[in-house]
């Protein structure tokens, strides 16, 4: 994880110093094992949660999120749009607010996301 106000290129080579030896050769490294299980061992009890309206929901998700030293920035987020053609795409844009009528982000109205969202006829 990059700490606040490192210099990226620092951290890179940083990262590079370990991957590789003195005479730029790999170290053998098995990238298949770099993973971290997310399996849950039980399902999620929607009948047991603390409150039923999702927004309501997400704001104590959020909340703990934003209170979470680990995570730098909670309102990163995942934006997938597609064509009208259907071809998809997805983007990380950040979350700005939130509230009963749903999660508003900023966009570029004549970017791609912006043109798939109006010609997609999404509410903005």
């Amino acid at each position: 994880m990059i700490s606040r106000g490192k210099n990226i290129r620092q951290v890179f080579q940083r990262y590079l110093s370990t991957c590789f030896s003195l005479r730029n050769k790999m170290v053998d490294v098995n990238i298949a094992a770099m993973r971290i299980d997310y399996t849950l061992s039980e399902q999620l009890d929607t009948d047991n949660l603390p409150v039923k309206d999702p927004i309501s929901l997400f704001e104590i998700w959020f909340t703990e999120a934003k209170n979470c030293e680990r995570i730098e920035e909670p309102n990163a987020m995942t934006l997938a749009t597609g064509t009208r053609s259907g071809i998809p795409s997805a983007r990380i844009v950040l979350l700005k607010g939130f509230d009963k009528r749903g999660f508003m982000f900023y966009t570029n109205y004549q970017s791609r996301k912006g043109k798939e969202l109006v010609s997609n006829n999404t509410r903005l």
